[in-house]
């Protein structure tokens, strides 16, 4: 009777195994939001603000990633930025939704909850990646 309990326990246990492997196994592919979840979550770790520094990560980015994504130069935001989010105010440069704020930085509109959650862990990952 005893072992019958731990029977869903253990099935859960291989199927996370199973998933995570399966995960972290595979290509590596960007979909959505992924790069610019990227990029602010390497703003937060390198440069310390929510501003993205579109010269520092694009270098960084085009070092690093292995997603064959290759960004290029952004455009510079507008002198006096509009609060209106159309495609000819972004920054161009395959860094998807990267729009001028009122202070002429270039901030991603999406919330950075989850950049900040994940900045203290990518050092982590990033020393790792470097001794390989």
């Amino acid at each position: 009777m005893t072992r019958s309990r731990h029977i869903p326990h253990v099935l859960a246990a291989v199927i996370a195994v199973i998933v995570v492997y399966a995960g972290l196994s595979g290509p590596h592919i960007l979909h959505g939001d992924g790069r610019e979840y990227i990029l602010q979550t390497q703003a937060l770790v390198f440069d310390h603000a929510l501003r993205i520094d579109t010269e520092a990560r694009r270098e960084y980015w085009n070092h690093t990633n292995p997603h064959g994504i290759t960004l290029q130069e952004a455009d510079p935001p507008a002198a006096t930025p509009s609060t209106a989010l159309t495609e000819s105010s972004q920054a161009g440069g395959g860094f998807g939704g990267l729009y001028p704020d009122r202070f002429g930085h270039y901030p991603y509109y999406h919330f950075w909850a989850y950049s900040a959650v994940v900045a203290p862990v990518y050092p982590i990952f990033r020393e790792r990646s470097q001794r390989l």
